[in-house]
């Protein structure tokens, strides 16, 4: 990637002034609601809605047209009839802007040859003048930091407080989408947790920017710690090793959910954002050997996410489980679940057993999981023997039941 190319990225994600091509004072309607979400949360730079039916719109000055905006802005954010793209995103590019994301349907998703010439132009448009492009038919993008709410998602409008809530410890999590309505939810659910979303961006139809090219560019953002994916497929899955590598090298997790497992997954995926899913089979062997989590659901990816948020300082440094509990059964469940996510439940060495079996009764057990009984909680509580296990040099984690 050019440096060019890098400092168009930016421009898109870190804009200083933004137009919207298309913009309308509806808020029931997309072109509506994009302008309610970007002005909901104050974007610290100017605004130049560009509209040829409107003077005004909520107080801004309108443009009739790209070659008529007062200056180059960084990024213009396109929400007008599919036929009208290409030619505007000329114009944007002939102006000097750097950065674009389309909004407007209408291209390849349509699986018509209008449809796919509409985005092939948009693919030569980006190659010859080297913009960033998001879309078409994306949903646009969150910079949680900024703040810039540069989407029409209802999840972003009409909520008391802040983007990011005010006083979490919890580090910066990115979410990477290749549909705009998975990618959104992961921060509705996320939020109310208190969890801190850095980026939410959707990469729609992907003739510009694709969603490896994002997550490249996520890792080296200072604030993102933390990468949430949600992929029907990539154009060159071979790219896919070398940055997850990368994430590697910076300890910043990925957890990827990919769809296309059944034949009517990938159906969808082909009929939703124009994608070639790939096998599910492949997919699962990258993440085996490069280390990618696989989400099962959204649940479980937030679930993951905020476990790295928040105690990425203190991660074990291997496999080997310790499991402290009260209850024979619940401690025998929890290690059939970790056996069953590639942990282990090791014995615990004999210098350890001798320390804990002296605080036990007769029909506990030190062995692992480690049964206390509920007698010895009531009497000591958890601490002492969790101080005791923590020493010991055949586990590297300790799960308490």
């Amino acid at each position: 990637m050019t440096q060019r190319v890098k400092d168009a990225i930016r421009a898109l994600f870190w804009p200083q002034s933004i137009a919207l091509v298309g913009a309308s004072p509806d808020p029931q309607i997309i072109r509506g609601r994009m302008v309610e979400a970007i002005l909901e949360h104050p974007f610290p730079g100017p605004i130049y809605p560009v509209s040829r039916t409107h003077s005004q719109i909520r107080g801004l000055t309108c443009y009739p047209s790209v070659e008529a905006l007062p200056q180059a802005v960084d990024l213009a954010i396109i929400t007008i009839p599919a036929p009208h793209v290409g030619m505007t995103l000329e114009s944007c590019a002939a102006r000097g802007i750097r950065a674009a994301i389309i909004i407007s349907s209408g291209f390849a998703e349509e699986k018509s040859e209008v449809g796919e010439t509409r985005q092939q132009a948009i693919s030569d448009i980006v190659a010859r003048h080297r913009i960033a492009v998001l879309g078409p038919n994306a949903e646009g993008f969150l910079n949680g930091q900024m703040p810039l709410a540069a989407t029409f998602s209802p999840t972003v409008v009409h909520f008391e407080g802040e983007l990011q809530p005010a006083g979490s410890r919890g580090a910066g999590i990115a979410v990477i989408s290749q549909s705009g309505g998975v990618g959104f939810s992961f921060f509705n659910r996320g939020r109310p947790k208190g969890l801190v979303f850095s980026f939410v961006v959707t990469t729609g139809n992907e003739a510009g920017l694709d969603a490896l090219d994002v997550l490249e560019h996520l890792l080296e953002e200072d604030n993102t710690q933390v990468i949430l994916m949600f992929v029907e497929g990539f154009n060159q899955p071979q790219r896919l090793r070398q940055i997850a590598t990368q994430a590697a090298r910076r300890r910043k997790p990925l957890i990827m959910a990919k769809v296309g497992r059944f034949e009517a997954a990938s159906a969808a995926a082909a009929s939703h954002t124009a994608s070639l899913a790939g096998s599910y089979q492949a997919y699962q062997a990258i993440f085996q050997r490069y280390g990618i989590i696989s989400g099962s659901d959204s649940d479980h990816m937030i679930d993951v996410a905020a476990g790295f948020a928040y105690f990425s300082g203190c991660l074990p440094l291997g496999h080997r489980v310790g499991i402290l509990t009260p209850s024979g059964g619940a401690g025998a469940w929890l290690a059939d679940q970790c056996e069953a996510q590639g942990l282990s439940v090791p014995e615990l060495d004999r210098s350890t057993r001798d320390q804990i079996d002296v605080k036990l009764p007769a029909y506990g057990t030190s062995r692992n999981p480690v049964d206390v009984t509920a007698q010895v909680i009531f009497e000591l509580g958890y601490a002492p023997v969790l101080e005791i296990m923590a020493a010991s040099p055949e586990i590297d984690a300790i799960l308490v039941a």
